[in-house]
């Protein structure tokens, strides 16, 4: 008999039909039951997959870092605002200033306080005898704020009553307010342009 070629031998045994498992000639099997082939994969698809792979996990440590460095400025946010509210309880409050009891005024409500009660209402002119001389408020009192004996002069004043003072211009009456108040007068209200305001409103004036 003579001898079969190998591609003739694989073919011949390809035809028969014991064999429930052939065998191509390429060596590949074919699952004879269910007729579908056993291949490996390709490089190709491989190398998609690892591709994809490499990229989801790319992504999911993006992800991670955005949640991460949220989460660092959101710890550092919490923190400051902690030590700054520490730093404000721990910090001593400057002390109020008390409120002055010295009022200014205008001339038109000066004379109103000045004709109200004139049993506890007092006028108090601040200037020199000389300025008074010239011409002063009806009913006022004059005691020299630039005198030597001021402070002993007022100290003698009822601190009860309701002092309405005035200068020439209002500047040193201010200033007298200021040293009546510390001394313990509680009403005290300045006239505002002083003796010249007085006389351009077309108030009184005594001489």
């Amino acid at each position: 008999m003579p001898a079969l070629p190998i591609n003739a031998g694989t073919a011949a045994l390809n035809r028969s039909p014991k064999n429930t498992w052939p065998i191509t000639a390429n060596g590949s099997k074919w699952f004879g039951a269910i007729g579908k082939v056993l291949r490996p994969m390709p490089a190709k698809t491989k190398r998609a997959t690892c591709s994809r792979n490499y990229l989801v996990n790319k992504t999911n440590i993006r992800n991670d870092m955005k949640q991460l460095l949220m989460a660092a400025i959101i710890g550092t946010a919490f923190l400051t605002s902690i030590i700054s509210a520490q730093e404000k309880s721990t910090k001593p409050e400057a002390p109020k200033k008390a409120e002055s009891k010295v009022q200014n005024i205008k001339p038109d409500e000066f004379d109103k306080l000045r004709q109200a009660d004139t049993n506890s209402t007092v006028v108090l002119d601040v200037r020199t005898k000389e300025e008074y001389q010239k011409g002063h408020i009806p009913g006022s009192v004059m005691i020299d704020f630039t005198g030597e004996n001021f402070e002993q002069q007022v100290a003698k004043l009822d601190k009860n009553k309701t002092y309405l003072v005035h200068c020439a211009s209002g500047g040193r009456s201010a200033r007298a307010c200021k040293k009546l108040e510390q001394l313990g007068f509680q009403k005290l209200y300045n006239l505002e342009g002083g003796m010249n305001g007085w006389e351009k409103a077309g108030k009184p004036v005594e001489k």
